[in-house]
């Protein structure tokens, strides 16, 4: 999986949630949108999977549903986020590696 798609395509799917959530409840403009939602779900769900295989996948019903998702949501954006800190500072003591080394010689 690539983290950094993974990581758009959460913040896309959250967006969505917001802007469905914005939406008249009654005046059946919730219909597609939730659609919508509910079609990413495959999506979003095996990127959780992915992250976090004990995390619970998201089920929807309805808008509401959607917007309780939001912990699950926020932990997979937190895994991503600590694993690009991680690999910075794996690149940075990689490269301080490498040059202790070289400069041994």
């Amino acid at each position: 999986m690539d983290r950094e798609v993974a990581f758009r395509q959460l913040c896309d799917y959250w967006s969505q949630v917001g802007r469905a959530q914005k939406l008249p409840r009654f005046a059946g403009q919730r219909g597609p949108a939730l659609a919508a939602l509910n079609q990413q779900l495959t999506v979003i769900n095996r990127i959780l999977r992915e992250l976090a295989p004990d995390m619970p996948l998201v089920r929807a019903q309805w808008i509401s549903d959607h917007v309780a998702s939001w912990p699950r949501i926020s932990r997979a954006l937190e895994i991503i986020s600590a694993g690009r800190e991680l690999e910075s500072i794996s690149g940075l003591a990689e490269h301080r590696c490498f040059l202790s080394v070289c400069s041994i010689r």
